[in-house]
């Protein structure tokens, strides 16, 4: 896909792309800067089965992204090998059109990972296209993920090597605080395997659900610096392992279990093996 050659669909504000983007604050220099794309909607027939790898002839970007705002994902080792898109609905009307499309390979990668600064201290994680994109306006050092629940080991490795404090900016949701309290859990855990000190801090918007949503809300960068300052490290509990007990528990006859396994032995129905049941 010609990242430079679709970007004029955005640049000339096709179907109104443009206005929408800098309604939602994203400026033309992060447009370009991140190559962000638009596929137009064109009335054609059912392409959204379409799972072509993407080295092959017959993907179809114009088909197969129809309608949405694009963002190519990079190769992390060489930032100038395409390797994926994850996407935005914004003009495809099928009541079936997911609102956000990710084409098959983008979960290994995180948003922009490939373009990161690995010798800053500190790195912003968010959730989405928009809070990534308005994470970029703010020139901040910003990973984005491909849905809440899609971080991998892989993405634990590749923090945990390389940053010692991190910045969680989820939506304020539960599926957002469960996946801060879950990633920060992983962080941590990897971390102590590898005799890293880290650091994780869980920021939240003053208005709003999100970054990108505070931001149009309106915010000075000394209020954001300042949430950022006054934010405090993350504490996880320690989860908890059931114990299991039987000598205590009662089955429905009155008996304890224990007393129905040495019941069952006398009669035959439960054989042991060393010292397994």
């Amino acid at each position: 896909m010609d990242g430079m050659k679709v970007n004029t669909c955005i640049l000339n504000n096709k179907d109104g792309v443009l206005t929408y983007l800098q309604h939602r604050g994203i400026n033309k220099s992060v447009i370009s800067a991140e190559k962000l794309e638009y596929y137009p909607y064109i009335q054609s027939g059912d392409n959204s089965s379409i799972t072509n790898n993407l080295q092959t002839k017959s993907f179809n970007p114009d088909i197969y992204f129809k309608g949405y705002i694009v963002l190519p994902i990079f190769n992390p080792i060489d930032p100038k090998e395409l390797i994926s898109y994850t996407a935005r609905n914004f003009s495809n009307p099928r009541k079936n059109a997911p609102k956000h499309k990710h084409f098959p390979g983008t979960n290994n990668v995180l948003m922009g990972q490939s373009s990161v600064n690995k010798h800053l201290n500190e790195l912003f994680i968010v959730e989405g296209l928009f809070d990534y994109l308005t994470a970029k306006v703010l020139k901040l050092n910003v990973v984005g993920l491909l849905g809440v629940n899609n971080f991998k080991s892989c993405h634990v490795d590749f923090i945990t090597q390389n940053f010692n404090k991190v910045f969680l900016f989820l939506d304020i949701d539960q599926a957002g605080n469960l996946a801060a309290e879950k990633i920060a859990r992983k962080l941590y855990r990897e971390a102590s395997n590898k005799l890293k000190q880290i650091n994780i801090f869980r920021l939240t918007p003053r208005k709003g659900k999100d970054l990108n949503e505070w931001y149009n809300i309106g915010f000075t960068m000394q209020e954001f610096i300042t949430t950022c300052k006054m934010a405090e490290p993350m504490k996880i509990k320690k989860e908890k392992k059931e114990k299991v007990t039987y000598n205590k528990q009662e089955s429905n006859t009155g008996n304890t279990t224990e007393e129905l396994l040495e019941l069952a032995q006398q009669i035959g129905t439960v054989e042991k093996s060393g010292d397994k049941w």
